[in-house]
C-alpha cells in the first residue's frame, strides 16, 4: 500500500486568509510526510506568505491566470503521485484523511476517483453542525460501461460532481485530458468528475466526512438583495453550462455525451427560471427536455428546479420570491455563526 505516492494540489487565485491554515492541515497527516506532496499553486506572490508556507509544501507555483484549470494543470505536470487530491484554498483536511482514502485505493484495484463527504466550518473553523448535509450510508459504486442508472443517480444526489477538496483520483483521469482542463476557468468539480467517468474505470463516494468546507463570505451564496442575486446565479449556472459544453466538443463517447447532456439541460432550466424575461412557452419546453433527459441521468435535486420552473410559469414573482427567501433565510441562518 504505501507504494501509492500521493500528491495533494492546493490551489487559489487572490485568496490569502486561509491557505496557509488550509495547507497546514495537509502538513499534519497520520501518513509520514515523505510518502505525499503538498504543491501549492496561486495566481499571487507574497513574499512572507511564501516563505511560510515552504516550510510545510513541497513546491510553490505561481500562475497568475484567474483559470483554476490552468493552476490545477500546471499543478499537475509537477506532480509525481498516484493519487491526486485537490484542495480548495480555504478548505482543510481532517488528520486521516490521506491514509483513509489511500486504504480504499489500496483495495479497489479499479477505482479512479473518489468524493468523500463534507463537514461544514465556519469562519473560525467551528463546526457548523445545524447545515449537516446527507452523506452516504455505505460506499456508492458506478462505472460508465457496465453501472446503471440508479448507481449514478446516488453519486449525483450526493454531489459527487461537486466539492473540489473532496475529490480524490488517480493520475491517469487528467493525463491525456491537460488540454481540456486548461480550457476552463470555474467549475473544475464537475470536469474532474466527468473525466472521470470518461475514464470508464470505477466512481466511488463515501460518507465518511474527510474534508473541512469552509462557509464565509467570499464562497459563491453571498446575501445581496433579490435582483443582484440572481443575476450572480445567472451568471454562475451560464459559465457551468459553457463548461459542459467544452467537455460535449472534446469527449466522443456517445454515453458521456447523454450525461453530460442532462446536466446541461438542467443549468438551462435553471437560467430560464432565474432570468425575469424567461418566455413561459420557452421554460416549459426546457421542463419537458429534462425530463425527457433523466433516463440517462437522474437526480432528486432536478424536480426540485421542475417544480419551481412551473410555479414560475403561473406565478412568476411568486416563484422568484421563494427562491430567494429559501436561499437567503439559509444564509441568514448561517450569518448568525458571526461569519456573514
Amino acid at each position: 500500500m504505501t507504494d501509492l505516492f500521493l500528491s495533494v494540489i492546493v490551489y487559489t487565485y487572490n485568496r490569502k486568509d486561509y491557505i496557509e491554515k488550509a495547507v497546514l492541515s495537509v502538513s499534519r497527516q497520520t501518513i509520514p510526510r515523505n510518502q505525499y506532496e503538498i504543491i501549492v499553486v496561486k495566481g499571487f506572490e507574497d513574499t512572507q506568505l511564501d516563505n511560510r508556507l515552504s516550510k510545510l509544501a513541497d513546491k510553490i507555483l505561481f500562475v497568475p491566470e484567474k483559470s483554476h484549470g490552468k493552476k490545477i494543470s500546471a499543478a499537475f505536470k509537477e506532480s509525481k503521485g498516484n493519487i491526486i487530491f485537490l484542495l480548495d484554498d480555504d478548505d482543510e483536511f481532517v488528520p486521516d484523511k490521506l491514509e483513509k482514502v489511500r486504504q480504499i485505493f489500496a483495495n479497489y484495484s479499479n477505482i479512479s476517483f473518489l468524493h468523500n463527504s463534507i463537514i461544514k466550518i465556519d469562519d473560525n473553523g467551528i463546526v457548523i453542525h445545524e447545515h449537516e448535509e446527507d452523506a452516504p450510508k455505505s460506499i456508492i459504486r458506478y462505472n460508465l460501461n457496465r453501472g446503471s442508472d440508479l448507481e449514478l443517480s446516488h453519486l449525483l444526489k450526493y454531489r459527487a460532481n461537486w466539492y473540489g477538496s473532496c475529490m480524490s483520483f488517480s493520475r491517469s483521469v487528467l493525463e491525456n485530458s491537460l488540454d481540456i482542463l486548461e480550457k476552463v476557468n470555474q467549475s473544475i468539480d464537475p470536469v474532474i468528475f466527468l473525466l472521470a467517468v470518461n475514464s470508464g474505470k470505477d466512481i466511488c463516494a463515501i460518507g465518511e466526512r474527510l474534508t473541512r468546507y469552509r462557509v464565509h463570505e467570499s464562497t459563491t451564496n453571498i446575501i445581496a438583495a433579490q435582483t443582484e442575486y440572481l443575476n450572480n446565479k445567472i451568471k454562475f449556472y451560464s459559465r457551468t453550462k459553457e463548461v459542459y459544453d467544452i467537455l460535449l466538443q472534446n469527449l466522443s463517447d456517445e454515453r458521456i455525451h447523454k450525461i453530460i447532456n442532462v446536466l446541461v439541460s438542467h443549468m438551462n432550466l435553471i437560467v430560464l427560471f432565474l432570468r425575469s424575461d424567461t418566455k413561459r412557452s420557452k421554460l416549459l419546453a426546457q421542463i419537458m427536455d429534462l425530463l425527457l433527459s433523466m433516463k440517462d441521468a437522474f437526480s432528486i435535486y432536478y424536480f426540485t428546479w421542475i417544480m419551481l420552473g412551473l410555479l414560475k410559469i403561473f406565478n412568476k414573482r411568486l416563484a422568484l420570491g421563494i427562491y430567494y427567501a429559501y436561499n437567503i433565510r439559509s444564509l441568514n441562518a448561517l450569518a448568525n455563526t458571526n461569519f456573514l
